[in-house]
């Protein structure tokens, strides 16, 4: 490797009346990373950085695929490892939904229904 893999963090969902809502919460965590590496007196820094992705509404990860029975070879890679769990599967995923304060309790237990059924199906598809 030519230089250190970097989880990726995935931000999927829309704010109401926000269209920048992704970009400014990436720059906001980088600009967080970007104080801690300049104010570290040590060379060692420990605290990792991270790639940040906006993923559309309608992302769709990919199916886990079924586990074979066949011998595993613990200690050994597949040649994509790497790739697809730094760039192609997030290691988080911040899911952001917007809300009205104002919804009548039956609004709001379809709205909160939507967002659990939403997070249950990106966990099932991500864990």
């Amino acid at each position: 490797l030519i230089k250190d893999a970097q989880p990726l963090i995935g931000i999927i969902g829309t704010v109401e009346n926000d269209a920048n809502i992704h970009e400014r919460i990436i720059s906001t965590f980088q600009s967080l990373y970007e104080d801690t590496e300049s104010s570290s007196n040590s060379t060692d820094n420990t605290f990792p950085s991270f790639v940040y992705r906006s993923l559309p509404i309608d992302y769709n990860f990919k199916e886990k695929k079924a586990t074979n029975e066949f011998p595993s070879f613990d200690g050994i890679l597949k040649s994509n490892w790497l790739e697809k769990h730094s760039q192609n599967i997030p290691s988080v995923v911040v899911m952001l939904s917007s809300f009205n304060i104002e919804l009548n309790q039956s609004d709001w237990n379809r709205k909160e229904f939507n967002i659990i059924e939403r997070y249950s199906r990106i966990k099932a598809l991500v864990s």
